[in-house]
């Protein structure tokens, strides 16, 4: 049985996509005709896809602890969530908040584009998959760089036509703060009654008049495509993304980017006292080796990849998986900015229906070709390719684009590698070889690396196990002079904030409940509760009894008055405890350490120094 939507040719097989089609494409058709047509839908609850819920704005994006773990709609709150902003770690209030679109999905053809089988490329060593659908990519994903399509680019830049600039800056401060229709419609009216001529710039009548319009415009390479990359347990899973390609030409449009954009490596040696310094990519020994190891006639294309797995609501039960984009050579500080990461792409996330397929090795292995397979769909239009041209400062320039770094927490960085996660693996770091009985010596010298050619070799002699490999095909082998394994890195809001100090905070509770005495514990809670406000500075109502809950925000506000909640927090200890003294130069230590790793750059002694730091002997007693 099929269902057909009365508003265009579409037929869907169940009644639920029947549902969300009409709720997402023909809200306002719906709306136009005074009634909806029911005749092949069961009931639902009145106002239940409706988008004038006043509490809109309220919406919290939470980041999951795991990248599969939503599996079970169940499932408690997660232990953290994403911080707006999502790489902004120097300015709380540049939120960058994660948001779909309206009309995102608008210009998806009814029938897929004309593809073509790559099957003929893949490389005679790859497993074959247990995917339902074979691999096909776009075309037109591989269109648009060409020496005459940068020409055409630079002669007719795409735009969009707006009633008039105050109309588009009222609908960017709806998009951007979420604003409900309720909220947008109070400040129209207010803005109206203000103003001396109500004809000239006009706003919209109503927030959703401003919405249909975003619908059903189209804007330059925001056109998201769907394509089916498996059927499990009678669902069939689909990557919904952007060209790579479009996504690139999204970053160069913007005016702030084209101004900071670098071409060349710096070298920012002084001459005189000849101290390095790291901070900006185009500035590091990577950039440096990497271009002189390109074409002559081509500029390097730095290509920064972000993935993280972000719970929609505030219960937990609908989640997202979103892979952002953004580049190198444009400094840190603008980087930080909303507007210079792009969204490509949604990625699947498989979900089984009871817990022995979901503990399976097969239903794990299928996840992780799935996110191979969206990875090389989405990836491929740059794999080793040259020659790419694109408008960079009014000029047509030709690149060669290179993947320089993948941002990602523990669990994401193990699914990029494809190795085991860290916290089931003898060796649980995606960068090196350690073992996991290792992780605190601090003297260890002799660390070997992950490389593509040792992990293919370990494959082929049957050691994956050994060194907690999985053996799954990884599409980055395929790129050249690309380390997957020294490329993929943590975040410094996932290291420190959600990482360390998150790890930190909650080791002291359990060494106080358990070396000290509860009470303790509850005198920690009623000091940081009994902080005064101050301008800056988030006030915990109930100390650290909601710690699951905390936001990345909220550990660097505990950090900021940490030291003055635990001095003299109590004398006597339990054997094997530390006098509290030494509980807070441990704590004091940590936060140089937290300062320094928060900075933009760094110096040969500063790396010194916090080499020092971490070799600290208070710091390894507490943490072992």
């Amino acid at each position: 049985m099929s269902y057909k939507c009365n508003y265009c040719s579409r037929t869907f097989a169940k009644p639920y996509g029947l549902k969300r089609h009409i709720s997402d494409k023909h809200e306002y058709d719906v709306e136009e005709e005074g009634e909806t047509s029911h005749s092949n839908l069961p009931w639902e609850e009145p106002g239940l896809w409706s988008d004038d819920d006043d509490n809109n704005n309220d919406d919290v994006y939470r980041e999951e602890p795991g990248l599969w773990d939503d599996d079970n709609d169940d499932n408690d709150l997660p232990s953290y969530r994403e911080e707006p902003g999502l790489w902004d770690d120097d300015n709380d209030d540049n939120d960058l908040p994660y948001r779909e679109e309206p009309g995102l999905w608008d210009d998806l053809p009814d029938e897929p584009a004309e593809t073509r089988n790559l099957d003929e490329e893949i490389d005679q060593d790859q497993e074959i998959d247990d995917l339902t659908y074979p691999l096909s990519i776009d075309d037109e994903d591989l269109r648009g760089t060409t020496l005459d399509d940068a020409i055409n680019d630079k002669l007719y830049p795409p735009n969009t036509e707006w009633p008039n600039d105050i109309y588009r800056e009222f609908m960017e401060i709806v998009m951007e703060y979420q604003l409900s229709n309720s909220c947008g419609d109070r400040i129209i009216k207010l803005i109206d009654k203000s103003r001396h001529d109500p004809d000239k710039n006009q706003l919209p009548k109503s927030t959703k008049e401003g919405r249909k319009f975003l619908d059903g415009t189209e804007f330059p390479y925001m056109k998201f495509k769907t394509v089916s990359i498996t059927d499990f347990q009678d669902t069939t899973y689909n990557f919904y993304y952007q060209p790579i390609i479009h996504g690139i030409k999204v970053l160069l449009l913007q005016s702030d980017v084209n101004e900071e954009f670098i071409y060349k490596y710096r070298n920012n040696d002084t001459s005189a006292v000849t101290v390095k310094t790291y901070g900006e990519q185009y500035e590091s020994d990577w950039w440096n080796v990497t271009e002189k190891n390109i074409s002559i006639d081509n500029h390097l294309l730095s290509i920064i990849i972000y993935a993280d797995s972000t719970t929609c609501d505030h219960l937990g039960k609908t989640s997202e998986h979103p892979i952002y984009i953004s580049i190198g050579n444009i400094p840190n500080w603008m980087r930080n900015k909303p507007n210079t990461k792009v969204l490509v792409g949604y990625l699947p996330k498989l979900k089984a229906k009871d817990n022995t397929t979901r503990n399976s090795a097969f239903f794990r292995k299928l996840q992780r070709q799935v996110f191979q397979r969206c990875l090389r769909i989405l990836l491929s239009p740059i794999l080793n390719k040259e020659d790419m041209y694109f408008v960079v400062k009014n000029k047509v320039t030709s690149f060669t684009p290179k993947i320089s770094v993948i941002l990602a927490d523990l669990a994401e960085a193990a699914t990029f590698t494809a190795t085991y996660l860290p916290s089931t693996s003898r060796h649980p770091c995606c960068f090196c070889l350690i073992d996991n009985e290792d992780l605190n010596n601090m003297a260890l010298t002799n660390v070997i690396m992950r490389t593509p050619k040792t992990m293919r070799e370990a494959i082929d002699t049957d050691q994956a196990n050994e060194l907690s490999l999985h053996t799954d095909f990884n599409f980055f082998w395929k790129f050249n002079d690309f380390n997957i394994y020294e490329a993929t890195v943590p975040d410094r809001m996932h290291m420190l904030d959600l990482g360390i100090t998150k790890y930190l905070l909650g080791f002291t509770r359990e060494f106080l409940r358990q070396k000290v005495n509860a009470r303790a514990v509850k005198e920690m809670d009623r000091r940081l509760c009994a902080i005064p406000r101050y301008p800056g500075l988030i006030v915990l109502k109930n100390g650290l009894e909601n710690i699951s809950k905390f936001t990345a925000n909220d550990y660097r506000n505990i950090m900021k008055v940490i030291v003055f909640v635990i001095d003299n927090l109590y004398e006597n200890y339990n054997d094997g405890g530390i006098p509290c003294n030494v509980l807070c130069d441990v704590f004091h230590i940590y936060l140089k350490m937290y300062i320094m790793l928060r900075q933009e750059s760094f110096t040969e002694m500063d790396l010194v120094e916090l080499q020092v730091n971490i070799k600290s002997s208070n710091v390894i007693q507490l943490v072992k």
